[in-house]
Order: structure tokens, then sequence, then C-alpha cells
């Protein structure tokens, strides 16, 4: 994967990438990128701190004080959340462990940012096309 990264969360329940593909795909959730597939199978469901510092290699690293929390949910919540909320095209799958939903627009196939509260309002804040982009303008924007 071209934008690699490498997070230190805690509860990650990893599968291999075909089978979260397989599952999406199954549920209503299909054409999601390769790159969002390989980033969910590896940190399904995990949660903890994080700060997007990028070492020699571009791999996000670093925890500290400073650390920004983010909860990714398991596919199965996901499946359930995004169900509830029954919006076309808008994947949530985590928050910051507060009022922000963590999302991907399958449409424009980018990564954003929304409070809870505003899904289906608002329009979300979109903060990058990769995972790491995305992690790293969270971590500076919130």
């Amino acid at each position: 994967m071209e934008n690699s990264i490498e997070l230190d969360l805690e509860n990650c329940n990893v599968r291999p990438v075909e089978e979260v593909k397989k599952y999406f795909d199954d549920n209503g959730f299909s054409g999601l990128p390769d790159e969002f597939l390989e980033f969910y199978a590896k940190y399904n469901g995990g949660c903890g701190f994080y700060e997007p510092n990028k070492d020699s290699s571009g791999v996000l690293s670093g925890l500290d004080d400073e650390d920004f929390y983010i909860s990714l949910y398991t596919i199965d919540e996901i499946l359930q959340l995004n169900e509830d909320h029954d919006i076309d095209n808008i994947l949530i799958f985590g928050s910051d462990g507060g009022g922000e939903a963590l999302g991907f627009d399958r449409e424009k196939q980018e990564y954003f940012v929304i409070p809870f509260i505003d899904i289906g309002v608002e329009k979300p804040d979109y903060l990058g096309k990769t995972a790491s982009e995305f992690l790293v303008r969270l971590y500076k924007n919130f």
C-alpha cells in the first residue's frame, strides 16, 4: 500500500482483506477502495491515542501526552450504524471518542469528519483521499 500507516491501537480485530471486502460488498457497501479495505482489515474495532508523526519511512507513529483519540467501529457496528442513519454513499466507521463521526464518502472517495448530530443535515469536513492524509489532517484540525 503506497500510503502505508502504522497505528498503535488496542482491540484490533485483524481480518484478511478479502474477507473484509466480501463482508462490505455482501452488505451493500461495494466499491470501497483497496486502501480503505486494507486499513480496515488491519484496524477493525481498534481504539487508542495517536500522534501522526512521520518517520523517514513515511509511517505514522508516536505516542505522548499530545495524542489524539480515535475509535474505529467493528465491521458489524459499521453496518448497524450506517443502517440506522441510512445515508447514501456515506460510510461512518469511527469516532474521536466525543461528538465527531469519522467517515468515508463512497461517491467522492474521500475521508471526512462531521459532528454526529449533523449527519445527513450538514456537509462534512473532507480531510483526505487516503487514510494517512485523513489522520494527519484530523489531528491538525481538531
